[in-house]
């Protein structure tokens, strides 16, 4: 399937991206190399796994832990560093919230999806198994859709008070 290969590219992509945008975020340098390694794990992973034949779940497992890790670094740094102004009036707060929505999601429904693929070829391509597998990636899509709206939400919403301030 030559999606297949466009999906499996994505997985680093995404982590690669991510660890780049916590590297800039994070203050210390131990942080920052924790988003270096988490990148470079996926990287690694993504390289061994390149000619995948299937949808490579657990590469998007192993991003999706990563960058929660990298989500709960950040979160410490807030809560360690807080100011007056409201978390919810800042723009990386709320997009770091969906993500961690997002991935912590992910991570469950992918780990059930490489399970459930597994299974699917083993018992011959079974309906019940694919069927599965269809409601895992519609739930998949939809906390993705939800993570969207919420952050256009956010975002929405800190324009809205700033201009009603200025």
């Amino acid at each position: 399937n030559v999606n297949t290969h466009f999906y499996n590219l994505l997985y680093p992509i995404t982590s690669v991206f991510l660890s780049h945008y916590f590297y800039t975020v994070l203050q210390s340098w131990f942080k920052k190399t924790v988003a270096v390694i988490a990148g470079l794990i996926t990287l690694v992973y993504f390289s061994f796994h390149i000619d995948a034949p299937y949808f490579d779940s657990i590469g998007y497992v192993i991003a999706s832990s990563g960058i929660v890790m990298l989500i709960f670094l950040y979160l410490h740094q807030g809560l360690n560093n807080v100011t007056e102004e409201p978390l919810s009036h800042n723009v990386d707060f709320w997009f770091v919230c969906v993500q961690l929505a997002y991935h912590l999601g992910s991570f469950a429904i992918f780990l059930s999806y490489n399970y459930f693929t597994h299974r699917y070829f083993a018992e011959g391509k079974s309906p019940e198994i694919g069927t599965i597998l269809t409601y895992l990636w519609i739930v998949h899509n939809v906390i993705l859709f939800l993570g969207a709206l919420i952050l256009s939400f956010g975002i929405a919403w800190i324009y809205r008070r700033k201009s009603l301030s200025s």
